[in-house]
């Protein structure tokens, strides 16, 4: 989807870009991985330092070629497509979680109150960033302002004993949803726009806050259930080839007697 023009476009299901990126990040995990594991702990901060640098080269390379990312500029919907959601585009987000993925794994423990304290200096960052410079999106969209929150996330996410692993622990239990619904919204919004909304209003007269509340309910159940049936879908293929496999090694083993 985000691989050729337009890069990205909104049908047949826009967040699916995601996916179309994530696809390709999964080609580069594990070299970028083996790479980064050979890498010290000053080592991994540079990596994280060069991520971010990349949003700010982004924006120059795109200035040096006429195309000044401002608030309201338009050169085109491949241009900015392509520039949002091309996996050329976003590649540095991925490698900088497995920098700082990786430096905090072979972190013991991190100093008490260590993690808020990245949490906040990093969210002043980005507050600065914003108010200094609020004409430039293109460096709060890729990353040279948030890149850092990101890693501080991830940081503390790693300490179980941090506030924010106790607290979205506590909130796990939602991220069964979560994804199915953020991937699949689109197309089951436009469904309802279409069908469903028109038809329970020819039936009944339902107030508008209740029939946003019905659609919410029915998108995530609709998407909660597509998820679990491909689960279901995969964790059976990947059971039969389990015994298929276990078969024919069965097969080929000499007969051991009783």
């Amino acid at each position: 989807q985000t691989w050729v023009p337009p890069f990205g476009s909104d049908p047949p299901n826009g967040p699916a870009w995601y996916i179309s990126c994530l696809a390709a990040m999964l080609v580069f995990a594990v070299p970028w991985v083996r790479i980064m594991s050979r890498c010290s702990q000053i080592g991994l901060i540079v990596v994280l330092g060069l991520c971010c640098a990349v949003a700010c080269a982004q924006d120059l390379l795109c200035m040096s070629l006429g195309l000044d990312f401002v608030e309201g500029s338009w050169y085109g919907v491949w241009v900015h497509h392509f520039v949002s959601f091309s996996p050329m585009t976003n590649w540095y987000f991925f490698a900088a979680g497995c920098s700082i993925g990786i430096f905090r794994h072979r972190c013991d423990s991190s100093p008490r109150g260590m993690t808020l304290v990245l949490m906040l200096a990093s969210a002043v960052f980005l507050g600065l960033g914003v108010l200094i410079f609020p004409r430039r999106t293109l460096l709060l969209e890729k990353g040279l302002w948030t890149l850092p929150l990101f890693a501080s996330m991830v940081f503390s996410l790693g300490d179980p004993a941090s506030l924010m692993s106790k607290v979205c622990s506590r909130l796990s239990f939602a991220s069964i949803v979560a994804y199915p619904l953020y991937i699949l919204h689109v197309p089951l919004h436009h469904h309802w726009s279409d069908s469903v909304a028109p038809a329970i209003q020819e039936l009944m007269e339902i107030p508008g806050i209740l029939l946003d509340t019905l659609q919410f309910a029915s998108i995530a159940a609709v998407a909660l259930a597509i998820d679990r049936l491909y689960k279901a879908v995969v964790r059976a293929g990947a059971a039969q080839c389990a015994a298929v496999k276990k078969g024919s090694d069965g097969a080929g083993a000499p007969e051991v007697p009783p």
